[in-house]
């Protein structure tokens, strides 16, 4: 799955487990670009369907780790917590 596809269905699934489902199964990726859409599709859970996502938080914090100063990841973070803090 590519970062688009991901993002696709961050956008358009109406079903939070099938956006969970493929955030975790995408996420341990050297991929920059696929990470980052990994990382703005929690921020979608967020403001489509206003569950918690603390766990999945944590675990973007974690993963994110070995990107090291990478200014695209650090830009989607804070998107995530941004939405985070909006619309929990």
């Amino acid at each position: 799955m590519n970062a688009l596809e991901i993002a696709g269905v961050a956008i358009y699934s109406p079903k939070e487990e099938e956006i969970i489902q493929v955030i975790k199964s995408n996420w341990s990726t050297n991929d920059e670009e696929k990470f980052c859409a990994c990382v703005h599709a929690v921020g979608h859970l967020v403001r489509r369907f206003r569950i918690d996502v603390k766990l999945l938080q944590i675990e973007v914090m974690e993963k994110s780790k070995s990107f090291g100063d990478s200014r695209p990841v650090a830009g989607a973070i804070d998107d995530m917590n941004d939405d985070i803090e909006t619309f929990t």
